[in-house]
């Protein structure tokens, strides 16, 4: 037995890792309980409860990471032999995760097992070892996320497969307006995953800025011949799976975990893991992303295990199969249709704009007024947002005005029926669907010179805009003005579009797209935001009106 660690030496441990080890817990605590004790010190980064990997039974101890490590001493001093659901904890300081074996980080996965399809890592070059130990690190980087980000060679496939023709034929040159085709075709996959999550229960429509699950994976970057035999191999072997779901677009995949431990291994182990011939990137998904528990599944080998997942992996090739050959021109055509059905379907909104709020209504309050509704219409109220605006002294004050997103179109429409015009905290409610995102720029602290008003960035426009123009950025400077009119007009009859030029005849990489109406524009914001065209992620915002004869006299 070594010498005794004296208070200040733990103190200065613990100072130094940030991590906390307890122990003597009670076996029923949960992580989420153990969060809620020690979030009270400062920001805790991860809480891990050990299991019996067999039992899947608390050990009775777990580990504390604080992201402030003076968080972490001031934990340990108070909570340190404190009384926990009936328990005495003991806290000791937490030593460093051990660093990965030399090499284990690059070479993890890329072996010759199921699923690997890797060289092996002798043949691996030294410089390519460290990018794939540099990428794994960052794995966890949320600012690199972006939870639509689809594989142009997916994209493509899907297109092909659904309008019957072969790759060959939709990427023909000859036939022109290769890359509108292009984007246009990833507008339609976006909007179909989009479609295909919502009926599983799996998809928010804003993703920024909302705290995530720590059981369920998005995992992108997937080829179109993923299958959900691979995958569920391929991630059944780190933990029990609850529900693996699946487009038929192929672009993506959301992956749950029945124990929040057997989830974070998975992202450890497998992402940049390379799957057939393309590395996995992963992310956490929004927290309330599925509004319902996983179902009960079915044994391996049961009659009704196999052809529901044949079923939802057939379902893109039976359609390319009935439609037999085609040609470019005929998917050109097909994709304007197409596009504009899928946006038709998006338009329904299970999202609910409430207006007239009082100044002191909260987000529980607004819940709690809408959950008994939601419910009686069959459905569930899956996230809240009372807008928020800096007060002069720097305080989030009330905007007035907030947004509930429901977990079906039918659950909204009934909510709004049946809550038109009452009170709450002594205001009736003034309510409507919203055709816009919940959440955003209003209600989201720092978001800089996004307005409330609807200007800005669309990434989270919380008020729809008294406009019918839309500013598309990022253009590239291959695009011309043919390129952007043929991207918008599946949306709607666009008035004008200009694209402002430099001295040199050049444009300067953004354009003016202007809508008859209000809702087409708002159709063409959801639909095109994000997609690519010559490579360039397209950003959409919302125009500012031009101003009168007398604004335009001041402003020169």
């Amino acid at each position: 037995q070594g010498p005794a660690v004296t208070e200040a030496e733990e103190e200065a441990h613990i100072a130094d890792t940030g991590r906390l080890f307890v122990r003597n817990l009670p076996y029923s605590a949960t992580e989420a309980e153990l969060q809620a004790l020690f979030e009270g010190y400062g920001d805790v980064s991860e809480v891990h409860l050990v299991l019996d990997r067999a039992s899947k039974k608390s050990k009775g101890f777990a580990l504390v990471q604080f992201a402030d490590p003076q968080d972490a001493v001031k934990a340990h001093a108070e909570l340190d032999a404190s009384i926990f659901q009936g328990r005495l904890i003991h806290i000791l300081p937490g030593k460093r995760p051990p660093p990965p074996p030399e090499g284990a980080a690059a070479g993890e996965g890329e072996g010759e097992g199921e699923g690997g399809g890797g060289a092996k890592r002798g043949a691996t070059s030294s410089y390519k070892e460290q990018k794939e130990a540099a990428l794994r690190a960052t794995a966890g980087n949320r600012s690199a996320w972006n939870t639509l980000f689809m594989r142009a060679d997916t994209v493509a496939d899907a297109v092909a497969a659904h309008y019957g023709v072969s790759k060959a034929e939709l990427l023909d040159r000859e036939a022109g307006d290769m890359a509108v085709r292009m984007a246009l075709g990833e507008t339609q996959v976006i909007a179909e995953t989009k479609r295909a999550l919502g009926e599983a229960g799996g998809w928010r429509r804003r993703t920024r800025g909302v705290a995530r699950s720590d059981r369920v994976l998005v995992v992108k970057n997937l080829p179109f011949t993923a299958s959900l035999e691979e995958l569920e191999a391929l991630f059944g072997t780190i933990g029990a799976l609850g529900r693996l779901v699946l487009p038929p677009t192929r672009t993506l995949a959301l992956v749950e975990y029945l124990e929040a431990q057997d989830a974070r291994r998975a992202f450890k182990a497998l992402a940049y893991k390379r799957y057939q011939h393309v590395p996995l990137y992963l992310e956490w998904a929004p927290r309330t992303i599925f509004s319902t528990p996983p179902p009960p599944r079915p044994a391996a080998g049961t009659p009704a295990a196999a052809p529901a997942a044949a079923a939802a992996a057939a379902a893109p090739a039976g359609k390319a199969g009935k439609a037999g050959k085609g040609s470019a021109g005929k998917a050109a055509g097909e994709l304007l249709t197409g596009v504009a059905e899928a946006q038709a379907e998006e338009v329904e909104s299970s999202s609910i704009f409430v207006k007239n709020l009082a100044w002191a209504t909260e987000d529980a309050a607004l819940k709690a007024h809408f959950d008994a509704a939601v419910s009686a219409a069959g459905g569930a109220v899956r996230a809240v947002k009372v807008a928020k605006r800096k007060g002069p002294d720097g305080k989030l004050l009330s905007a007035g005005f907030g947004f509930v997103e429901c977990s079906s179109d039918a659950a909204a429409k009934a909510a709004v029926k049946a809550l038109q015009g009452t009170a709450l905290d002594g205001h009736k409610l003034v309510l409507q669907l919203s055709t816009s995102r919940p959440g955003g720029a209003a209600g989201e602290a720092g978001a800089g010179k996004r307005k409330a008003d609807g200007t800005g960035s669309t990434g989270g426009a919380a008020v729809l805009p008294d406009t019918c123009k839309v500013v598309v950025r990022n253009v590239a400077f291959e695009a011309t003005r043919k390129d952007i009119m043929g991207l918008f007009t599946p949306f709607g009859h666009v008035n004008s579009c200009r694209l402002p030029r430099k001295f040199d005849g050049t444009h300067r990489g953004f354009a003016f797209v202007d809508f008859a109406t209000k809702q087409e524009a708002r159709n063409a914001m959801e639909a095109v935001q994000g997609a690519h065209l010559y490579g360039r992620r397209l950003v959409l915002e919302w125009a500012e009106e031009e101003g009168g004869l007398d604004e335009l006299r001041a402003k020169t």
